[in-house]
């Protein structure tokens, strides 16, 4: 059976920028950091070693262009660390996003809110870029989803959608059903697919699409937001046990591609819990 979101996955190829480590220690973080975002087909990472230049940073350059800097250990923590990155999210010009101080999220743990905030800018400013995801593992794409979840609790409007596979997922991980019970509450129209191993409460806001023989969305990891404030999407597909390819994106184009691919292709495909 030909599944809906293959052709999102197999239409895309990423495209290809530098990374540039600047006065970095060889080793872990630096190895961890740079093998995940040569999956995100970065052609090439240089070394530069300059005392004018800060200590253990790293570029993103696509040309002559500097797309960001971050620190390297932060952001190993941030990508690597469970439960890290919950702060609030930045805006893609630097500020953070005007939050309700009742509307806090949980502590960032080992990075503080002002290192969150600046990951956050790295990233953001890769805005409508494409990131190929070949032989990932779970964990990183953990991180890209938390942040993509982010932008969809700072714009509390629009709609977003997320699959992990089995619905049961969501119990085992109770803040990730927390933030999405929030995005409904919020008014955000919440979507959530899966493998119906598992039924998650119900709540005003927020529509379950259940996947009953796992043959349309069970092999697939998505989260997708489409905001006016600016959304995101990662959709990766499970080629064998523990690894994904796919791809992440902020282009506005291509996250309008792939929601309207679930709207028009997979929701009809699928069985709304409830109904």
């Amino acid at each position: 059976m030909s599944r809906p979101l293959d052709a999102v996955i197999d239409d895309l190829a990423g495209e290809r920028r530098e990374l540039v480590a600047v006065n970095a220690t060889e080793g872990a973080p630096l190895d961890d950091v740079v093998a995940y975002f040569d999956r995100f087909n970065f052609s090439d990472v240089s070394h530069v070693d300059d005392s004018a230049l800060p200590t253990g940073a790293l570029l993103a350059t696509d040309g002559d262009r500097c797309l960001g800097a971050v620190d390297i250990a932060d952001l190993h923590t941030y990508l690597f660390d469970p439960g890290v990155g919950t702060g609030p999210p930045a805006d893609a010009d630097g500020g953070p996003h005007a939050t309700d101080p009742s509307d806090e999220g949980p502590e960032t743990g080992p990075l503080t809110e002002t290192e969150v905030t600046g990951i956050r800018q790295f990233l953001a400013r890769l805005d409508n870029r494409v990131y190929t995801v070949t032989g990932e593992t779970v964990t990183p794409m953990v991180g890209v989803s938390r942040h993509i979840e982010q932008r969809a609790l700072a714009a509390s409007e629009g709609a977003v959608h997320a699959g992990f596979q089995q619905l049961s997922r969501l119990r085992d991980k109770r803040h990730t059903l927390d933030t999405y019970l929030t995005l409904a509450e919020r008014g955000v129209d919440a979507n959530l697919y899966g493998v119906p191993d598992w039924r998650p409460p119900a709540a005003d806001g927020l529509t379950v699409h259940a996947d009953d023989d796992g043959d349309v969305i069970g092999e697939y990891w998505l989260v997708a937001v489409d905001t006016d404030r600016g959304g995101g999407a990662l959709v990766a597909r499970e080629d064998a046990p523990g690894t994904y390819s796919g791809f992440w994106t902020f282009r506005p184009s291509l996250v309008a591609d792939v929601v309207d691919a679930i709207e028009t292709d997979v929701q009809p495909r699928l069985r709304r819990i409830g109904e």
